[in-house]
């Protein structure tokens, strides 16, 4: 007997996976927008009278969370995989 889409016993390897495509471009949107940051460095230098490296420390310390939290979930990945690595992504 052939099985057919509406097999119950069938398992479908494509299911689910547009909740991970969802989620990878939101990724990469969050992080476009840390770059994105650039744009604001001469406009807060000149209403706020900042200098350089006080415009710039936002970027810095999102550019170093970003280094700690890969190198940290990059590690715990290796021991327990994936999921628990999103799960805590995206609960912070």
């Amino acid at each position: 007997m052939a099985h057919t889409a509406t097999d119950p016993g069938r398992s479908t390897p494509t299911r689910g996976r547009w909740g991970l495509v969802v989620a990878a471009v939101l990724v990469q949107l969050a992080l476009g927008a840390v770059y994105a940051w650039s744009v604001f460095n001469t406009p807060l230098q000149q209403e706020f009278g900042w200098a350089k490296w006080q415009a710039v420390l936002p970027f810095e310390v999102a550019i170093g969370t970003i280094f700690i939290g890969s190198l940290v979930g990059g590690r715990i990945q290796d021991r327990r995989g994936p999921r628990p690595v999103a799960l805590g992504g995206g609960v912070l």
